[in-house]
This record gives structure tokens, C-alpha cells and sequence, in this order.
């Protein structure tokens, strides 16, 4: 397991998650999820792209839907690259180690998958960067 930082976020998924394959066979899930920041008077939107990987992504995307509110943990991390208009981009991302129900306004059924812990490492980001490359 890589060590680093770790963040905690919980927010509103802002579009049905989608699930993919990389090109060597893993599941792979996305999303985005947003919450509000409060700066005054003034509501000011956060956003964060999602990644998660193996069963969790699976799990989560028969679980998951637009609107729904979860706390994600995980680790951060941030690409750079300059578009081909010239502007630079550098969006930080969180490699999910966690997705759970948010259950201040709502209830879930969990259903426990038949795959132990250990039989489903969560990956080392260096292993799928070809899946996150492409965001």
C-alpha cells in the first residue's frame, strides 16, 4: 500500500458513475461529487473526480447514483498538463480506499460480496496510470 497523504471528503455525486475496464482487465469507477462551502452569505460549490478500483468499483457502481450523498476516503493526488489552447490544468483527484452511504438523510441495505480483503489489495496508483491519464 502506498503511503502518503489522506483526506476524508463527503459531498453529492454529481452524475451517475461509470464503470470501465483498463486495458489489462481492472474494473475501474468514476465520479464526481460536489459539496458546498459556505464563505458569508455565499454558497460556493467544491469539486472532486473519484476514482476507485477492483470490487469496490463494482460494488459502488451497482450502489451509486447522481445526487446521492457519501463520504469518500482515499488519497490525493494531482496531474499537470497543458491543453492545447495553452491553458495549464491540474485537477487533484482522490483514489478511493473508502465510498460509504451518507446516513444523516438516508438509509441503505448493505449486502456483504463473497471476496475477502486480502484477496482484493487496494492498488498502487503507479499500477493504473493509464486509467487515470485519461480523465
Amino acid at each position: 500500500m502506498a503511503i502518503g497523504n489522506s483526506v476524508t471528503v463527503t459531498g453529492n455525486i454529481t452524475q451517475d458513475p461509470q464503470l470501465a475496464h483498463s486495458a489489462g482487465g481492472t474494473p475501474y469507477l468514476r465520479f464526481s461529487i460536489a459539496w458546498n462551502l459556505k464563505r458569508g452569505d455565499e454558497q460556493v460549490p467544491n469539486y472532486f473526480d473519484v476514482t476507485a478500483f477492483n470490487s469496490m468499483a463494482v460494488n459502488a457502481s451497482k450502489s451509486l447514483a447522481k445526487g446521492q450523498r457519501v463520504t469518500v476516503s482515499g488519497r490525493l493526488e494531482q496531474s499537470s498538463w497543458v491543453t492545447e489552447d495553452g491553458t495549464k490544468r491540474s485537477p487533484v483527484k482522490i483514489l478511493a480506499d473508502s465510498i460509504g452511504a451518507d446516513l444523516r438523510w438516508a438509509t441503505a441495505d448493505v449486502t456483504k460480496q463473497g471476496a475477502k480483503p486480502s484477496e482484493d489489495p487496494t492498488p498502487d496508483p503507479d499500477e493504473h496510470r493509464e486509467v487515470e491519464a485519461d480523465f
